[in-house]
Formats: C-alpha cells, structure tokens, sequence
C-alpha cells in the first residue's frame, strides 16, 4: 500500500441522514491506497474515524460510518484524506423524524444592508407551507415569513432584520399543518 494518493473524490448516495442512520461513502483516488475517512460534527469535532482502502481500480466504499443517535442537526462534513492529500463532502444531519417539527437560528451575519437572520428547521410536514412568526419580548409579533419544507422535512429562509429594531430576547414560532416549534434568539 502507497500512502499519498493523488486527487481524492469523495461522496454520498444522498445529501440528509438522520440521527443513528448509516452513511454509505463512495470515492476514488489511486489504486492500493490507505485512506483515512472522518465524521465531523458541526462543531468541527471528529467523531468517527476509519481507514479503508482503495481497490486495484483505485475505487473505494464504506458503509460502516453512522451519525451517531443524539447527532446534532446541521452540516457535517466526510473527510477522506491519504497523505497530504484530502477531500471532503457535506451532508445534513436533520435529527429524528420521530422528534417533530424543530426550528432553530442557524446564524446571524452583520452585512452592508444591516443583519441578516438564518432560520432552519426540520421535521415539518414534507411538502407543506410553514408559516414562521419573529415575536418580541412583549409578545408582539414583528413580521410573519413564509416558506416550504423540502420532501424531506427539511426547511430554511432568511430575514433581513430591520435597522430600527430594539435589542432584546426574541422567539421564533413555525407552524405546518400539524406541528407548531418554537426557540429564542437575542438581537444584540
């Protein structure tokens, strides 16, 4: 076995797994190489490691990795890497089905045009209309946004936070046509 393989690719066969599911990697690189493949964490943590190897076309697959059962919902990252050489994928971790509708922040950026506000969620009804409220403190409800959960659940949109808006704890409620979830954010 050679160690340095060259370019590496690296995939999966779909984009969102959920909690405790098996990730099946496909990739190549140079025949009869030892790689080191990585589950990353949103948090950038590793928490798995295996090492494969590729065949004598150079081809490899693994299937032994899982997101592990209390995964945290977001963006993780496979990394491949032999040598100095890497690559990486991305999938989304979208939790439990069996958990309900969950929104959360996902971020908020300072841009030229004021901040920004990225709300996700997922467990909502596929398909459907998500009706999504930003509540101030006192109850009032500052804006009610509109968007649609992918066929997996899956929903997210943006809201441009208004330049005159008062620091201050503020919720966040979506609805589908069944569930309703909510969380908090502070605007500083």
């Amino acid at each position: 076995m050679q160690i340095g393989s060259g370019p590496i690719e690296i995939r999966t066969t779909k984009q969102h797994y959920k909690s405790g599911e098996s990730i099946l990697i496909l990739g190549n690189t140079s025949p009869n190489v030892l790689l080191t493949l990585e589950l990353i964490d949103p948090n950038e943590k590793v928490v798995k490691t295996k090492e494969t190897f590729t065949n004598k076309d150079g081809l490899f697959s693994e299937s032994s990795i899982r997101v592990p059962n209390d995964g945290e919902v977001g963006t993780w990252t496979l990394k491949a890497k032999s040598g100095p050489n890497f690559a990486t994928a991305e999938i989304d971790v979208v939790g439990d089905a069996e958990e309900g509708l969950i929104v959360s922040v996902e971020d908020i950026v300072q841009t030229n045009s004021g901040k920004q506000l990225t709300i996700k969620g997922f467990g909502a009804r596929v398909n459907q209309q998500i009706s999504i409220h930003i509540i101030s403190s006192d109850g009032t409800e500052i804006v009610e946004l509109t968007t649609f959960a992918t066929k997996v659940g899956i929903f997210e949109t943006l809201w441009i936070v208004p330049n005159d808006i008062t620091p201050g704890n503020y919720t966040i409620k979506a609805i589908d046509s069944k569930d309703e979830a909510e969380t908090s954010f502070v605007i500083e």
